[in-house]
């Protein structure tokens, strides 16, 4: 079905580009007075941000792990939906399995990671916008793996409704083809011009 192809598509690619939008981004924890602001990898104070480098704690390691394997996940997941339009298979893969499992990969890793920050981060200072995306990209991963699914679902039904019909018409063919031909109502009939040359003969 297009719609739920062209929806899924969409999804995902919205997801995606939260996704990244929060890795990158520097408004995970903003102070109040909006003057210093820090992502994942730097803080900025008036303007002037520094880079944290690897010197962070565990919790920004794994958090900044599980969103960079969410990213990729949901790259292949939006490339494959891409893909699906025109290929159901990448060599011997099926990129509808493939989309759907990128897909969840990618759901659970970016709330795997948001939950860690979450949970873990002495609330010190709000929330900022990148804090919000991050979380918001999340369930719409996994609705992108929940619509590329029913979308599967739905031609795998439709392939197999074709299918049956086509054994059926061929079923029929073939029954045709082996029934006997219907006996000649006229037989052991003499067409009349065979009867007057034989009494001619005669």
């Amino acid at each position: 079905m297009k719609s739920l192809q062209i929806a899924a598509c969409f999804f995902s690619s919205a997801s995606l580009f939260l996704l990244i939008v929060a890795l990158v981004s520097d408004y995970w924890i903003v102070d109040s007075d909006q003057s210093k602001h820090a992502g994942l990898w730097q803080m900025c104070r008036d303007n002037a941000c520094g880079s944290f480098g690897m010197n962070v704690l565990a919790y920004i390691h794994v958090t900044r792990a599980f969103l960079l394997i969410a990213m990729v996940a949901g790259a292949v997941s939006f490339f494959g939906l891409c893909a699906s339009f025109f290929y159901t298979h990448v060599g011997s893969i099926s990129i509808k399995v493939l989309v759907v499992s990128a897909s969840f990969v990618a759901g659970v890793c970016s709330m795997t990671a948001m939950s860690t920050f979450t949970g873990v981060y002495s609330q010190q200072f709000p929330y900022g916008w990148s804090f919000a995306i991050g979380w918001t990209s999340s369930p719409l991963f996994l609705l992108t793996g929940g619509l590329a699914w029913i979308d599967a679902e739905a031609k795998e039904d439709l392939d197999s409704v074709a299918g049956l019909r086509r054994g059926k018409h061929q079923s029929f063919l073939q029954g045709r083809e082996q029934t006997p031909p219907h006996p000649d109502l006229n037989e052991g009939e003499q067409d009349p011009q065979q009867e007057q040359n034989g009494q001619r003969g005669s």
